[in-house]
């Protein structure tokens, strides 16, 4: 079948199927008429777009295709693969709520400076030693 219609019959655009081909993690025929790719390659390409929508990286998926083809990914590595993501994405999730509550932080203290300058504006003051203002707000404020 052609690009285009292994792109149709699987969902994934030709650009991303021409870049999996480039990794090598998809075979392509050749034919004097252009490439051709056999119907397993289909089976392939939906092993890479779940592995991809589960957050594998193409070097990860690359590593088990092998093993997919042939029939040989036991269920004991999967689960243990699937194990290693979910850790990741638990490390991952900490890390976001950690900077999250560091936003919460800067904007309850921005507020209260807010709150202290009054009617003034709380941009204009100086701000007091060792606190940070936002990044943005700063470079605005040292080029008037």
């Amino acid at each position: 079948m052609k690009i285009s219609e292994l792109a149709t019959r699987t969902g994934v655009g030709v650009h991303a199927l021409r870049h999996y081909e480039r990794l090598g993690l998809l075979s392509v025929g050749r034919r004097p008429n252009g490439r051709e790719y056999d119907e397993r390659v289909v089976r392939d390409v939906v092993f890479i777009m779940h592995g991809r929508r589960m957050g594998f990286t193409l070097k990860q998926l690359g590593e088990d295709l092998p093993a997919y083809r042939n029939g040989r990914l036991t269920i004991e590595h999967g689960l243990e693969v699937l194990a290693e993501r979910i850790a990741e994405l638990d490390r991952q999730i900490a890390a976001h709520q950690q900077q999250r509550q560091e936003l919460l932080g800067h904007v309850e203290r921005l507020k209260q400076r807010q709150r202290l300058a009054g009617g003034r504006r709380a941009e204009a003051d100086a701000p007091a030693a060792g606190s940070v203002i936002w990044p943005s707000a700063r470079r605005a404020k040292e080029s008037r």
